[in-house]
């Protein structure tokens, strides 16, 4: 995060917050991309002005380039029971999809346990969130360190939903290829084949969990192989 921080400083120093006259497209690209990493690499001042920014109310004229970079700090950092109701309510009501998606990446930033818990019971509340965008929501929370464990188990737990729910469309193995994109421990792996290895014999997922497996395997073998370098070159840095 400090390297992160540390690299986005000097574009962030120069562009600031806003747009200017004249300002090419690619000053508004580098100044969302600093910001967002700024953001990632939690600088107090940076955040502080993110929560000034931020207010449910006016979500939709925040700058887009920045709006779920904003939405997302709010929630990671200054998260309230209010703020969340607020955002379901607002995602649930706008007609704007593009407002639901920075909204969806927002939340799903959580840190908290409870908020990823309410998440993972709207996803199976289509008067909520579509049957559509169920597995997007699914992807983030299980890519995020905080809810990963969390939604490994909401998906075993509710494995006979999403089969009611996707078996027959194309997306029926979007769970399980997903999930293997995010897990990352030894534990994981094996958890993910001793649970995914049961069902190899359905055609429409035998495939996804074959490639999991090997893609989970790749990563664990990767990590324990340089863990110790990286740390100690990160140290150094």
């Amino acid at each position: 995060k400090q390297l992160s921080a540390d690299f986005a400083r000097p574009a962030y120093e120069q562009l600031g917050w806003d747009a200017v006259d004249g300002e090419s497209d690619g000053d508004g690209e580098r100044r969302a991309s600093a910001l967002s990493l700024m953001m990632y690499g939690e600088d107090g001042a940076v955040l502080e002005e993110a929560k000034r920014r931020f207010d449910t109310q006016r979500l939709e004229k925040l700058s887009p380039e920045l709006r779920a970079s904003i939405i997302s700090a709010a929630v990671r950092h200054f998260e309230t029971p209010e703020l969340v109701d607020q955002l379901f309510e607002m995602y649930r009501s706008t007609p704007s999809n593009d407002l639901q998606m920075d909204i969806m990446l927002g939340l799903t930033s959580t840190q908290n346990t409870a908020t990823t818990k309410r998440i993972l019971a709207a996803i199976q509340d289509s008067t909520i969130i579509r049957p559509q965008d169920a597995t997007y929501w699914f992807v983030y929370l299980i890519r995020m360190r905080d809810s990963r464990e969390i939604a490994w188990n909401w998906l075993k737990d509710n494995w006979t939903w999403i089969e009611e729910t996707y078996k027959g469309d194309k997306s029926y193995d979007d769970f399980a290829r997903y999930s293997a994109g995010a897990l990352l421990t030894r534990a994981e792996l094996e958890d993910y084949h001793a649970y995914f290895g049961a069902k190899r014999d359905e055609p429409a997922l035998t495939r996804t969990i074959d490639l999991g497996i090997r893609e989970i395997a790749a990563r664990v073998e990767l990590i324990e192989r340089d863990r110790v370098a990286v740390i100690e070159r990160l140290e150094v840095s």
